[in-house]
């Protein structure tokens, strides 16, 4: 279905003008921005990763899980959670290098100048969203590290933006390029949404 389908079915299931709920149904189908076939379903149509990133993105929108799951289920039949998807894979995942995440987010704020870690902590955190609500997290841990990831970051935390320093200096702080470091890191480039989602059909059965 498309946004405008999914928001006048929430129209009509929570009230109200059906444009009032189009952005959430456009987020979750986000990831066909990426991925234009039925595999970007698996990244945001499923019941924790989806459902967590969509109340990310709409902080105290009311009704936000529940819209999501409806759009889900109208979508697929039911609201699968992202272990689910992750059983449909034909294949093995894409190998990530072993990291020291806490001697790369520092090296991260470093290069940019941050005497804090913690918006680059922030982003690598969003970016690992799917291996810790998922078990199959090492599959799960490549899924937002690709070229859906800095756009998806830049969603959910904005544009670049200055940060002040003790001394009253300013650096900027670009949370999407913050994303497209740390996913070179892990890959040594970055990959597309497709190639990572290149195991999986798209459906469930």
């Amino acid at each position: 279905m498309q946004p405008w389908r999914h928001a006048k079915s929430s129209a009509r299931r929570f009230g109200g003008d059906w444009r009032d709920y189009l952005d959430i149904h456009e987020f979750v189908d986000f990831a066909k921005t990426a991925c234009a076939d039925l595999r970007h379903r698996v990244v945001l149509h499923n019941a924790d990763v989806g459902v967590a990133l969509a109340e990310l993105a709409f902080p105290g929108r009311a009704f936000c899980a529940e819209i999501v799951l409806r759009h889900i289920e109208e979508d697929v039949g039911r609201a699968p959670t992202l272990e689910e998807w992750m059983r449909t894979a034909d294949r093995p995942p894409p190998e990530l290098r072993r990291q020291d995440l806490a001697a790369l987010t520092r090296s991260a704020a470093d290069t940019i100048g941050l005497e804090d870690a913690g918006p680059v902590e922030e982003v690598l955190t969003l970016l690992s969203t799917p291996a810790r609500l998922c078990s199959h997290s090492h599959f799960a841990a490549s899924l937002l590290m690709n070229s859906f990831g800095p756009p998806l970051i830049r969603r959910l935390l904005g544009p670049a933006r200055a940060i002040e320093r003790s001394d009253g200096s300013e650096v900027v702080f670009d949370p999407s390029w913050v994303a497209e470091g740390l996913i070179v890191a892990h890959f040594g480039r970055i990959p597309s949404l497709g190639e990572t989602l290149a195991p999986f059909s798209g459906q469930l059965q």
